[in-house]
């Protein structure tokens, strides 16, 4: 482990649900993929961009936001200043209370705001884009979303330390999910078996939304996902630049308010997976070539394994 401590070791355990989903837009920009491509039809390796990962840089500034319930964020201290190390500097420390819990071991200077305890952290999260997807952004300016606790409930993943996070967000895609694949299974998601996704119950609670399906929700939202496969970003741990969240201020408000029906929601699921594909900048043929890549896809949410075919 290098100029980053992980998450994993920080935060306290704890099952805390924030939900998934993938989604792209009709907006979307697209970066280069002539490397990328070269890597998938000269080698039987898998490339990075399997896994989530790919090409870093170094942000100028990085602003935090972080889901809190109850629990301490002494943690974060530590966090911060290994993001300084890695040459990575913190301006800004945003807070939002959901729980009504006293909030103690911020570092100086947050900003502490409550919020409805409602939506969990994607609703934090979609209230954030919401109002600041509007205001003036700066190149290299990222932002950080995080938990005030973390539980790694997803098979086949672990976490990246933050300042992975942050410099993938840094870099072209705009964007670093804080949970990385260990095994063949790929961030990507065959869109059509994803968009059939339901998560009707969890711990035996009923959590259903009015909508049939994640597809509805999306049109709901006015979304839609790229094609034929989209990345999915689980555990409510990323990071995006200014400029991505700029250009989903047309959907954010609607999200907002559908996250904001209830406190554990199957929306909520929805918008879990939505955060890579709403965000996350990649060139369509790369798409393409992801599932060419696959072995096997999984018939529950589309998750693309195997990457072991040459395209």
């Amino acid at each position: 482990m290098t100029n980053g401590l992980s998450l994993a070791l920080l935060l306290p355990l704890a099952s805390s649900l924030c939900s998934a989903l993938t989604v792209g837009t009709g907006t979307r920009d697209h970066i280069s993929s002539k490397k990328q491509h070269q890597e998938f039809n000269s080698s039987a390796k898998c490339p990075s961009l399997w896994t989530g990962g790919g090409q870093v840089g170094k942000p100028s500034e990085v602003d935090i936001v972080v889901s809190h319930c109850n629990h301490d964020l002494s943690w974060l201290k530590r966090e911060i200043a290994q993001l300084s190390n890695a040459g990575m500097p913190v301006k800004k420390i945003t807070v939002f209370s959901k729980c009504g819990a006293q909030v103690t071991g911020a570092p100086d200077g947050a900003t502490v705001t409550a919020l409805p305890n409602v939506g969990r952290c994607d609703h934090t999260m979609a209230h954030y884009m919401s109002q600041e997807s509007s205001k003036t952004k700066h190149p290299g300016h990222i932002v950080l979303f995080i938990k005030d606790t973390h539980f790694l409930h997803q098979l086949g993943e672990r976490m990246r330390p933050l300042h992975e996070v942050v410099g993938l967000a840094a870099g072209p895609a705009g964007f670093g999910c804080g949970h990385e694949t260990t095994g063949t299974g790929s961030v990507f998601h065959d869109t059509a078996i994803l968009g059939k996704f339901t998560m009707k119950t969890y711990n035996f609670r009923r959590i259903a939304s009015p909508y049939a399906d994640m597809s509805a929700w999306l049109s709901a939202m006015h979304v839609s996902l790229p094609q034929p496969v989209t990345p999915v970003c689980h555990g409510g741990v990323f990071a995006a630049s200014r400029e991505r969240i700029s250009a989903g201020a047309a959907f954010w408000p609607a999200m907002e308010k559908s996250l904001a029906r209830s406190d554990n929601i199957e929306e909520g699921h929805f918008a879990e997976r939505s955060w890579a594909g709403l965000l996350m900048k990649f060139d369509p043929e790369q798409s393409r070539l992801m599932k060419c890549k696959a072995d096997d896809v999984s018939t529950w949410d589309g998750t693309l394994k195997g990457c072991s075919k040459p395209c």
